[in-house]
């Protein structure tokens, strides 16, 4: 299970479903958190203007991630916030390299209106192809609506024909803790591919490739 969850929040958004989130696994888990937001330098050398403006921004940012986790405070749940300069993506990285996070929890992009869930932009996907520990991505819903929190379902993705195994094990066992964590139905899935696919279509007919294709996913 999670003992070391960071949470990276927007401070200066409306709703804060990555923290109502870690707060839930958090409470289960008997974990800590560790809640950041990340302000984006926008010069290597800022002048007066500019760094009396940064400073501004700061200062506000910080007092709202400092107020939003105020139901912490009520909570009997170990934590710390911090405001840190950088990009989002490589801050929340070095965090867990440094810190040995188990678990990284951030909300998705916003929504928008035609949008039940939030999607992943560009910083969501940099964060999964490079952080070396699993990540929640919490949905963000469009304003005037209501998200459940509760994790209905856990999709885990494995390789069994992989050489070495220990990542198998390992996201199964993430893939578990989240799943009693939620109280959710775990899905376990594999993909592949017919080698060669789009060649052989060329070259036999579609009910030998079926065939073929059967006898490959029961061999």
């Amino acid at each position: 299970m999670f003992t070391n969850i960071l949470v990276y929040e927007n401070a200066l958004a409306d709703e804060h479903p990555a923290l109502q989130r870690a707060i839930q696994l958090a409470s289960d888990a008997k974990a800590e958190l560790k809640i950041i937001d990340v302000v984006q330098d926008e010069s290597n050398h800022p002048d007066d203007r500019r760094r009396k403006m940064r400073s501004l921004v700061e200062q506000e940012r910080d007092d709202r991630l400092d107020l939003i986790c105020q139901p912490l405070r009520e909570l009997d749940i170990p934590f710390t916030v911090e405001l840190l300069r950088g990009r989002p993506f490589a801050e929340i990285v070095r965090e867990v390299v440094h810190e040995n996070f188990d678990l990284v929890i951030k909300a998705t992009s916003l929504a928008t209106p035609n949008e039940v869930t939030g999607v992943m932009g560009p910083v969501d996907m940099r964060i999964v192809r490079n952080c070396p520990c699993p990540v929640w991505l919490e949905a963000r819903h469009p304003p005037g609506t209501s998200g459940a929190l509760r994790c209905k379902d856990v999709l885990v993705a494995i390789d069994p024909q992989a050489v070495l195994d220990d990542l198998n094990r390992s996201l199964l066992k993430t893939a578990m803790d989240l799943a009693k964590a939620s109280d959710a139905v775990l899905h376990v899935i594999a993909a592949w591919e017919v080698l060669d696919e789009d060649l052989l279509k060329q070259k036999t007919s579609l009910e030998k490739l079926t065939k073929y294709t059967t006898h490959l996913r029961s061999s």
